[in-house]
C-alpha cells in the first residue's frame, strides 16, 4: 500500500514542479489539499460452487473480500485554474494491502465551464462511473454486473479528456466529454485463465443531460485494435486469442425521480465486434422512506452471434438469452456517513454449450464455466446448476 501511495505523491509533486514552470508569476497563497475516502466491508456468499462474476468470484464458501474495497482521494488545488487529483483503491479483486491508482491528472480550467484533464482518467462510460466503487453513492451494494462487466473491470486508461459545462437554462445543464486514450494493457485473473488484453487506442464522447429531477447520459466508445490472449495457469501456455479488431460501445442511462420519493433507474448497452454482438440493460425502482431504501433490480444480457466460426450452437445473426438477474435490497442510512446494504440475487445463466471439443466453453455470467466436456461420450456434461441464490451483506462508509 505505501508503494502505491509512494508513487501517487511522487506523481503529485512531478505535476507540482511542470505547473510552476508554466505558471512562474502566479501567487500559490491560495493552496489546498483535501483527503477524502471510502470503504465497504461486505459478506457475500451463494449456493453455486462455480464462481460468479469477473473480478467478484463469488461462490458457496463465505467470502469477505468479494465485495470489499477501500480508497484514498487526494485533491489538491495549485492554483485558482489548476488542480491535481489521485486516487487509490482496493478493487474486489485485490488483495487488501495491494491497492491500486485508479486515477492521477493534473486538470486545467481555462474558463468556468471548461476542464482539460491530462493523466489516468475513469472512463466516462456508464451512470454511475464516476463513483464506481463508492458505495454510499448509489443504492444498491455493486454496480449491475451484467452492464459494469462488459469490460471486465477495466475502468480506466492513461489519456486526455474535455470537460465543458453548458448551462442552457436554469433548468437544464448538458455537459459534454470527449476522451481519447493510448496503449493499453491489462490483465485478468479468471481463476484457472489469465487473459492479457492490448488495445492501441481509445476515444469516445459522453452526454450529460441533467435537470433537478432528471439525468440522461449518454456515451459511446471505440477502441481500436483489442486483442485477448488467454493462457491456462496450470500449463503457462496460450490456449487461444480474440482479435476483435475494432470494439464499438454504445451506452444510455437513466435517473428519474418519481412522486411518493419513487426513483426510477435504467441503463442500455450495446457493444459490437467482428466476433459477436451483445446487449445488457437493467431497470431499477427505489423508494426512499426515511432512512430505508428498498429497492428492486431486473437485468439481463442478449448476444448475437455474428461470425460461424468455430461451430456452436448458436445460429449466425439470431439474438439468444445469456443470463438474466432479478434482486432484492434494502439500505438503511445511518449517522457520520454510514450505511447498510442487505441484498439478494437469483441470477441464471442460460448459454449453450459448443457442439465440439475445440471451442471454449461459455461462461455467461460465471467466471469459470458450468460446462465440461466429455471425452466419453463426446458431449458437454452441463457440471453445475446454472442459477445461483445470492446474499450480501455491506457495511458502506465515506469520509
Amino acid at each position: 500500500m505505501m508503494t502505491k501511495l509512494c508513487l501517487l505523491l511522487r506523481l503529485v509533486k512531478a505535476l507540482l514542479v511542470f505547473i510552476s514552470f508554466l505558471y512562474p508569476l502566479h501567487s500559490f497563497a491560495n493552496q489546498s489539499l483535501e483527503v477524502s475516502g471510502f470503504a465497504t466491508w461486505a459478506l457475500t456468499k451463494s449456493d453455486n460452487a462455480t464462481p460468479w462474476y469477473v473480478n467478484r468470484e463469488i461462490t458457496d464458501d463465505t467470502c469477505y473480500n468479494c465485495d470489499s474495497i477501500w480508497g484514498v482521494q487526494l485533491d489538491y488545488q495549485a492554483l485558482d485554474s489548476v488542480r491535481l487529483s489521485g486516487q487509490v483503491v482496493k478493487r474486489p479483486e485485490d488483495s487488501w494491502n495491494k491497492p491500486e491508482v485508479e486515477w492521477a491528472y493534473a486538470a486545467y480550467s481555462p474558463t468556468d465551464n471548461l476542464d482539460i484533464r491530462i493523466g489516468k482518467l475513469r472512463l466516462p462510460l456508464f451512470l454511475m462511473s464516476d463513483y464506481y466503487y463508492v458505495g454510499n453513492a448509489f443504492p444498491w451494494i455493486r454496480p449491475v454486473p451484467e452492464v459494469y462487466n462488459r469490460q471486465l473491470g477495466i475502468t480506466a486508461s492513461e489519456g486526455i479528456d474535455f470537460i465543458y459545462n453548458w448551462y442552457i437554462s436554469d433548468e437544464y445543464t448538458l455537459t459534454i466529454h470527449p476522451y481519447y486514450g493510448g496503449k493499453k494493457e491489462a490483465t485478468i485473473d479468471s481463476i484457472d485463465t489469465i487473459i492479457d488484453i492490448e488495445s492501441d487506442y481509445k476515444y469516445g464522447i459522453a452526454f450529460d443531460l441533467s435537470t433537478e429531477k432528471l439525468r440522461l447520459h449518454i456515451n459511446y466508445f471505440e477502441v481500436k485494435g483489442t486483442e485477448l490472449l488467454y493462457t491456462t495457469k496450470q500449463t503457462s501456455r496460450p490456449i487461444s486469442t480474440d482479435t476483435f479488431g475494432i470494439y464499438k460501445n454504445t451506452a444510455l442511462g437513466l435517473t428519474y425521480e418519481l412522486p411518493f420519493n419513487l426513483e426510477f433507474w435504467a441503463e442500455y448497452q450495446a457493444d459490437e465486434s467482428k466476433i459477436a454482438e451483445s446487449t445488457t440493460q437493467y431497470a431499477a425502482l427505489t423508494w426512499h422512506f426515511h432512512n430505508f431504501t428498498p429497492y428492486i433490480i431486473y437485468s439481463e444480457e442478449k448476444i448475437i452471434n455474428t461470425s460461424n466460426e468455430p461451430p456452436s450452437n448458436y445460429i449466425q445473426g439470431k439474438k439468444y438469452d445469456v443470463s438474466d438477474t432479478q434482486t432484492l435490497g434494502l439500505k438503511y442510512d445511518l449517522p457520520k456517513n454510514i450505511s447498510l446494504n442487505l441484498e439478494y440475487s437469483l441470477s441464471a445463466s442460460h448459454e449453450l454449450p459448443p457442439i465440439d471439443s475445440f471451442s471454449k466453453p461459455p461462461k455467461g455470467v460465471f467466471v469459470t464455466s458450468y460446462w465440461a466436456f466429455n471425452s466419453t461420450t463426446n458431449q458437454w456434461d452441463q457440471i453445475e446448476d446454472n442459477k445461483a441464490h445470492i446474499w450480501t451483506l455491506a457495511i458502506n462508509w465515506n469520509f
